[in-house]
C-alpha cells in the first residue's frame, strides 16, 4: 500500500506513515488541514495496491473568524481604544456598562471572557468586576450585548 502525498505547497499533509496492510486489516490515516486563505480547497490522495486505487478527495473550507468589540460612543472619545471605563463608584455602590461584540464571520464564534488575573472580592465577598454573558456564542454576522459590572 502505498500514499500518493497532496499537493505539498496545497492545504492538506498525511501525518500517517505507510506501512504493509495485511488481508482484510484496517489503517486509520490522518490528514492535517491548515489553509492559507478563505477558501474552500480541494486536494485528492491516491491510496495505491497491487488490485487498483482508491482516490480519496478531501475538502476543507479555510476560515478567518472575526469579532469585533463595540464601546459605547461616549467612551471612544474619552478613553484609549479597546477600554471600557466604568468611571468612579463608591463602596458599596453597583456601577454597569453594556459593550457590544460583533461577529464580522459567516460562522458562528462561542467566546469565553476570562480574567488575565484572580480578582479580589468586595466587603460583601462579590467579585469587584464581573462580565455577563461570560460564556456565550455570537451568531454568524450578529451581535451580542455582554455587560461589565463594578462592585468595589
Amino acid at each position: 500500500l502505498t500514499l500518493t502525498e497532496p499537493d505539498p505547497t496545497g492545504a492538506f499533509s498525511a501525518l500517517t506513515a505507510m506501512r504493509p496492510l495485511p488481508p482484510l486489516g484496517e489503517l486509520e490515516l490522518a490528514v492535517q488541514f491548515a489553509p492559507t486563505q478563505e477558501a474552500t480547497s480541494y486536494q485528492q490522495l491516491v491510496l495505491a495496491c497491487p488490485r487498483g486505487d482508491m482516490i480519496l478527495t478531501l475538502q476543507g473550507q479555510g476560515a478567518a473568524p472575526s469579532l469585533r468589540m463595540i464601546l459605547p460612543e461616549e467612551q471612544l472619545l474619552a478613553h484609549a481604544p479597546a477600554t471600557l471605563h466604568l468611571g468612579p463608584a463608591l463602596v458599596g455602590d453597583t456601577v454597569a456598562q453594556a459593550f457590544t461584540l460583533e461577529n464580522g464571520s459567516d460562522f458562528d464564534l462561542p467566546f469565553e471572557l476570562k480574567t488575565l488575573r484572580a480578582g479580589h472580592r468586595n466587603r460583601g465577598g462579590v467579585l469587584v468586576l464581573e462580565v455577563s454573558p461570560r460564556v456565550a456564542t455570537v451568531p454568524a454576522k450578529g451581535r451580542v450585548s455582554v455587560t461589565a459590572t463594578f462592585r468595589p
